[in-house]
């Protein structure tokens, strides 16, 4: 009787050890905290008559990319973003329209917030983006953003009214210099794409398209002549032959990802043809200032691009056919390219590329 107490008590005192260290959250009832939930809560049910319950928060960076925001998401619907020191709401909605950055939510990023529609995200603080669009943008907060933020996130007026978040943008597109994407739309299909089923040789041929899309821009846009109409005619949607001729001279299958063989390919496909307005030339070196010389040239430029420098494994070592240029904020190169896999205006960083091959007199 007495071994059976005993036992009973340990079983009980192991039921309660248990339950002590029982999660006290779960996805359906998160733990968050507490001071910033009540005063979400509170404040929306001053401001709308609601009781809303919360569901799940993130953390947002400021302009100064400091921790000082919350964005809270309502169970039913809704969204609230407050400070987290001043517990001010900087915005919020309680109906279905869109979350920010709900696109980018569950990605590894950091969120930036710079007051209501400036919302980005980074990956790594130096490049950012626009989490509406994902698209690469210039972060480009002013000084008297940055004042306005700081007095919202401390909670700091000189005035009576409380105060007010930013209002104007705080980013900006990246601003291009060079041809028109929408010239390059006719190199964006049918035999000018690189793919197994138009070229079962090998992928090798990322060098001949490139340099055949300069060629046929070069004849659709500059002199007829750079091209024979017997190889392709000008103005065609089609390479004609210019690509499977290229392809021959630099050498095909794999020889067609090296810089110095698409260069003596080209010269060799231009002597053939006794085509002598302009001479190809070449580097293996960076690309930057042989590029944005020649795009602002108006003239497209092959550009060699590879995964050592930290391009695309989809590309892998490849060539695209640059024609504009553009650099952030902090002086980083970026390139609007063709790239012969099907996106007519890819953009790549300029750090990715090493060797080009263009037309000069």
């Amino acid at each position: 009787m007495k071994t059976t107490r005993i036992l009973g008590t340990l079983f009980m005192a192991f039921i309660l050890f248990l339950f002590s260290f029982s999660p006290s959250s779960s996805p359906t009832s998160p733990s968050f905290p507490s001071t910033l939930t009540e005063q979400i809560i509170r404040q929306i049910l001053e401001l709308e008559g609601k009781e809303v319950k919360i569901s799940e928060t993130y953390a947002l960076l400021d302009v100064e990319l400091k921790n000082n925001y919350t964005l809270a998401l309502f169970r039913n619907a809704g969204y609230a973003i407050i400070t987290n020191r001043s517990y001010i709401l900087s915005e919020y909605s309680i109906d279905d329209s869109k979350i920010p950055f709900e696109d980018v939510l569950l990605d590894d990023v950091d969120l930036i917030y710079g007051g209501p529609s400036n919302y980005l995200y980074t990956r790594d603080r130096k490049d950012y983006f626009d989490a509406d669009t994902q698209r690469e943008v210039a972060f480009t907060p002013s000084m008297n953003q940055i004042e306005v933020n700081k007095r919202l996130v401390d909670g700091d007026s000189e005035e009576e009214e409380e105060p007010q978040a930013i209002q104007d943008p705080v980013f900006k597109p990246l601003v291009w210099t060079g041809i028109h994407e929408s010239l390059f739309i006719r190199y964006n299909a049918g035999m000018w794409i690189n793919n197994q089923d138009n070229y079962p040789i090998g992928n090798g041929m990322c060098g001949p398209i490139s340099v055949a899309i300069l060629l046929a821009y070069y004849q659709d846009n500059i002199d007829p002549s750079f091209v024979p109409s017997a190889v392709r005619t000008r103005g065609s949607l089609s390479p004609g032959s210019l690509v499977h001729l290229l392809g021959l001279h630099i050498g095909g299958a794999y020889t067609g990802t090296i810089g110095i063989t698409i260069y003596y390919g080209f010269l060799s496909f231009m002597e053939s043809y006794g085509i002598d307005q302009y001479q190809p030339k070449f580097t293996m070196f960076t690309t930057w200032d042989i590029v944005t010389q020649k795009v602002d040239q108006m003239r497209p430029i092959a550009v060699g691009l590879t995964t050592w420098l930290g391009g695309p494994e989809s590309y892998g070592n490849h060539w695209v056919t640059v024609y504009a240029y553009a650099q952030n904020t902090e002086k980083k190169g970026y390139y609007k390219a063709i790239d012969n896999h099907g996106d007519y205006k890819a953009r790549i960083k300029a750090s990715w590329t090493v060797g080009a091959v263009w037309l000069d007199k």
